[in-house]
């Protein structure tokens, strides 16, 4: 099951960015040995492969707070939420204490009421 539930390519292709963004984001901050200690307990314990990080996102959480608790957690989770922002070339929204999942479906939410626009 996808974070947003949709099956289409369009879900496929936020997946991707969402792991790229939460890949991106851990090794910036917390240094390649602990993303990979983190991908490790992910693994170990809900057997989620790191490239199924994206639909099972509140596995990832958990494991975040386990380790680092709620607060460092927080800040992780507005990290890679405004990466995936930035990526999608969207708004972030102004409310600061969303969940991972939250933002992602907001992230999903724009894009699939995006207008879309001609370019030259």
């Amino acid at each position: 099951m996808a974070v947003n539930s949709l099956e289409d390519n369009g879900s496929r292709k936020l997946d991707g960015i969402l792991f790229k963004c939460v890949d991106e984001t851990l090794g910036g901050m917390m240094g390649l040995v602990v993303k990979d200690t983190i991908y490790l307990r992910v693994l170990t314990k809900f057997l989620v492969a790191r490239d199924d990080l994206p639909a099972h996102i509140d596995d990832l959480i958990s494991v975040m707070e386990e380790g680092f608790g709620e607060k460092p957690t927080a800040l992780l989770t507005k990290a890679i939420a405004k990466r995936l922002f930035t990526e999608l070339r969207l708004e972030i929204p102004a409310e600061g204490n969303l969940s991972l999942r939250e933002y992602v479906n907001e992230a999903l939410s724009q894009t699939v009421h995006r207008t879309p626009t001609l370019t030259a």
